[in-house]
């Protein structure tokens, strides 16, 4: 009876391995890709500079040829040309990435360049498109923040170390650590444990093949016998069935044990920071913000010996946990709140620093003489300066209403929302991280003269 069960056991782990092999491999196998990307150097450059353009190829064999077109082909040269080779990838090899390049010199300042990847039968495979704009003279440094880069990587990357199993890097016995950073790192395991998987089926059924003779030779009953020979027999059979499944894919189609998890995107909505009173404005009384529990300097400077622009980010934190969003009250005072909204509340910093009002509400404020366009999604916040105002008038991009911001630096915005079903705490003035999908929104940019 013992034996039976665990012939059953193991004929049933044999089942699992193929399972587990087909249907795991061949559904996360679906997502597998062949990407292109190229970038360009613009560091330091300008109209005229010799411009490094890199192509980078995820590929399994290398070899493939990139060509390269631009849309300004009179004012445009490739050197040495307008195509390059991926390296060729010698034995077998998982898909990683391989680069070259070429070098591109133009007049235009503004220019795309296509590139296409061919493999080594003319066929094309992927491609990929670049929108340059290379300044006409080089800019002094700014010491305003670099903006924040958005992580495009959907690549599943494991969040603690794996063991590397002695394999290293992409499973080769080279001696290294595995490294859980590499390009479809979890594919690379997957892999690993697949092949252990089968190296455990093959000792298992070599133990059972062993127990079984044992139990055949050493038995004078008949059914011990015809025990031990179905002990063989199932230890035969799960090998081949285990070992026949890996076979069966990789020769089909060796990409379906190529596993390569991606992570869908996601789409995130953001919700109405709250609308603008039309009500004109009206600063409220330096004496009644000066004066105890507010404390909010407002005679020009921010207490610490900066006047003007300069002293609009430290006149604006000290507004923070001293507000209250209101429409219907904005620019009034009880004996603990100040009433604002953000049109409001960043005029009211920009009178408090003795600088001129900059408008009503966002409209006005994105359509004075000061405002430039800014659109934040292609923009460059490197440009921004602590103590400017940014945002977007009714309508920009499809929101209903507008919205002002005050820049503090260092990717930091203070600013002032409301919005329906909100508790009282959201309804204030805060700082706030100038996050990707907040700077696709921007559209204008304005400072005092």
């Amino acid at each position: 009876m013992k034996s039976n069960i665990f012939k059953k056991i193991i004929t049933l782990s044999f089942i699992t391995i193929f399972v587990f092999s087909f249907f795991v491999s061949f559904s996360v196998a679906q997502t597998k890709e062949k990407p292109l990307v190229i970038k360009a150097d613009l560091a330091n450059k300008i109209v005229g500079d010799p411009i490094k353009i890199t192509a980078t190829l995820f590929t399994k064999t290398g070899g493939e040829f990139v060509m390269f077109t631009a849309s300004q082909t009179t004012l445009t040269k490739f050197t040495p040309g307008n195509q390059c080779q991926i390296p060729k990838i010698t034995g077998n090899s998982d898909f990683v990435l391989k680069e070259c390049s070429v070098t591109l010199t133009t007049s235009a300042s503004s220019i795309k360049i296509d590139a296409s990847a061919w493999d080594l039968e003319g066929t094309v495979g992927v491609a990929d498109s670049l929108n340059l704009n290379i300044p006409k003279t080089k800019t002094a440094p700014t010491p305003a923040p670099t903006p924040e880069k958005v992580n495009t990587d959907t690549m599943y990357k494991s969040l603690a170390p794996l063991p590397d199993l002695g394999l290293g890097k992409d499973g080769n016995p080279d001696g290294s650590s595995f490294d859980t950073a590499q390009n479809c790192a979890f594919g690379v395991y997957l892999r690993i444990i697949i092949k252990l998987v089968l190296g455990i089926a093959a000792v298992l059924a070599m133990i059972m093949i062993t127990v079984g003779g044992i139990e055949y030779l050493t038995s004078e009953l008949v059914a011990s016998k015809e025990a031990g020979k179905g002990t063989i027999t199932n230890a035969i059979l799960g090998l081949v069935i285990a070992l026949g499944a890996f076979l069966i894919l990789n020769t089909v189609n060796p990409d379906l044990l190529n596993v390569c998890l991606k992570l869908p995107d996601a789409t995130i909505v953001i919700d109405d920071l709250g609308s603008e009173s039309s009500e004109p404005f009206v600063p409220i009384s330096k004496n009644s913000l000066e004066k105890s529990p507010f404390n909010i300097p407002c005679s020009g400077n921010d207490g610490n010996g900066n006047s003007g622009k300069a002293a609009v980010p430290g006149i604006a934190k000290a507004f923070v946990g001293k507000t209250l969003y209101s429409q219907d009250k904005r620019n009034t005072t009880t004996s603990s709140k100040i009433y604002v909204d953000c049109s409001s509340f960043a005029a009211q910093v920009y009178v408090c620093a003795g600088l001129p009002k900059p408008g009503n509400r966002s409209t006005d404020i994105f359509s004075n003489a000061n405002a430039k366009s800014f659109p934040g999604s292609t923009a460059d916040f490197t440009k921004l300066n602590p103590g400017d105002l940014i945002g977007w008038k009714p309508g920009d991009n499809g929101d209903k209403n507008g919205h002002v911001m005050i820049y503090l630096g260092n990717n930091l915005m203070i600013d002032t929302q409301g919005g329906k079903g909100r508790t009282d705490s959201a309804y204030s003035t805060k700082i706030r991280e100038l996050s990707p999908n907040l700077k696709k929104r921007i559209t204008f940019v304005t400072w005092p003269s």
